[in-house]
């Protein structure tokens, strides 16, 4: 919004985020809201849930955002057709993802599949979320390096999510000793790895943003990002960078 302009953000990032985002919402709100999801979890792990209502509104709040990100970029874009300009192998993971999720749902509430496979069903979302996170911050993390810049992508985003990650991993860690029953982790395998993934790819942000690509100082001070001061006062951003990852080479 300050800069009227997204360049720099990944357009695939962005979709997988909001993909992403929209499946472990699903996936959270079931394990939370609906008791014959949970039926079917104590049945197969013998226990119960460690999805608490913080992971909910987590989860809610990101996809929200995540839609923001979209709306931003058509809107200081080119409008929705911007998003026609993804990377061939975005639109493979889009529609990879996208059927199963809608045939699966489908399926099941005609009766097809079998009820107890809801469970089962969910728990796949929870995956295509992990390949989400995984695949989206390698398009961005790529975005950088052939920028050679991390001018447009906001690095108190990773300093937030590192924060989240080390608290999520910690409260399902300490959950699942309080209930004394290791189960906690493995019912909710996505939450445990996606802790550890967003960990993973926040170091490799701060390596690009501090270490490889630091942003080199400008005399105006309105162009300024917000960084963390105790970290980065000496840069600022790069406003000659503006190439964004249409005119860059690679189909990643």
């Amino acid at each position: 919004y300050r800069r009227k302009a997204t360049a720099g953000l990944s357009k695939d990032f962005a979709i997988l985020n909001f993909m992403g985002w929209s499946f472990y919402s699903a996936y959270i709100a079931s394990m939370f809201f609906d008791h014959e999801i949970k039926d079917m979890y104590h049945e197969r792990f013998g226990g119960h849930s460690t999805v608490q209502s913080n992971d909910v509104m987590f989860a809610v709040h990101a996809m929200t955002l995540s839609f923001i990100y979209l709306i931003q970029i058509a809107y200081y874009g080119d409008g929705p057709k911007v998003f026609l300009r993804l990377k061939f192998s975005t639109w493979v993971l889009v529609f990879g993802m996208g059927i199963p999720t809608i045939a699966g749902a489908i399926l099941l509430w005609m009766g097809v599949l079998a009820n107890e496979q809801w469970l089962n069903y969910f728990y796949m979302l929870s995956m295509f979320k992990l390949t989400c996170t995984f695949t989206k911050y390698s398009k961005q993390v790529l975005l950088n390096y052939r920028r050679k810049s991390t001018s447009g992508w906001n690095i108190w985003y990773n300093f937030l999510e590192c924060t989240g990650g080390s608290l999520s991993l910690i409260q399902i860690v300490l959950d699942s000793f309080d209930m004394h029953d290791m189960t906690g982790i493995t019912g909710n395998l996505a939450k445990f790895i996606l802790g550890f993934a967003t960990l993973f790819f926040d170091a490799i942000f701060f390596t690009q943003h501090y270490v490889l690509y630091p942003m080199k100082p400008v005399e105006d001070e309105a162009s300024v990002q917000d960084i963390p001061k105790f970290i980065g006062d000496q840069f600022a951003s790069a406003n000659h960078l503006s190439l964004d990852d249409n005119s860059l080479n690679g189909s990643i």
